[in-house]
């Protein structure tokens, strides 16, 4: 019977510091910076807006029974309907960026900030971007730090995460007794905070 390798012999994940400010991966030196070009700054705010719609299951579920509440309500005459397209228009962009087999939009983000000694940092293509997360993938680094340094770059992101998950935790949803998420997109309770 073949056994894989005893624990002794795996291998770890890379671990950066929170302030790491240049690491090697797959043998290339790597700069985190604080700011990026004109170029790169218009690829961060799509990636902002990527991260912001994916959703959680429990959101999808909450989503979709929100829209069949709105759905009877438009069934009953109530002005709803533009809140219920809203809804669903959000839910499908959020359930196709989860879906879809790419680079995570976090680690797209990093690379705008991240770049290899020598890179012309004024702009940025989809092919050096895979290179980027090929060599942090290869090196074993830790999401960890991939994810804290993209969600601190979003101005306003941790607050409006708080803010959900006491949403999240504290208001059960009236109709079915589960957890109701709020925020998470431009549907209605979203686009009033």
């Amino acid at each position: 019977m073949k056994t894989g390798p005893r624990p002794s012999e795996w291998k770890t994940l890379r671990e950066l510091p929170v302030n790491t400010t240049s690491f090697v991966a797959n043998n290339k030196e790597y700069r985190v910076h604080k700011s990026v070009s004109f170029d790169r700054w218009e690829a961060y705010e799509i990636l902002q807006v990527e991260i912001g719609l994916a959703r959680s299951y429990q959101q999808l579920m909450d989503g979709l029974r929100e829209a069949y509440d709105l759905t009877n309500q438009v069934a009953s005459g109530k002005p709803v309907f533009a809140d219920l397209a809203v809804l669903l228009r959000d839910m499908i962009i959020g359930t196709t960026l989860v879906g879809e087999k790419q680079t995570p939009a976090v680690l797209k983000m990093c690379s705008l900030f991240i770049n290899r000694e020598g890179e012309d940092v004024r702009f940025i293509d989809e092919a050096t971007i895979e290179s980027k997360v090929e060599d942090w993938r290869i090196e074993g680094i830790s999401m960890t730090f991939f994810f804290q340094f993209a969600m601190h770059s979003i101005p306003g992101f941790f607050a409006a995460y708080k803010l959900i998950s006491q949403g999240t935790l504290s208001k059960p949803n009236e109709r079915s007794g589960s957890v109701a998420a709020e925020g998470g997109g431009t549907s209605k309770p979203g686009s009033s905070q």
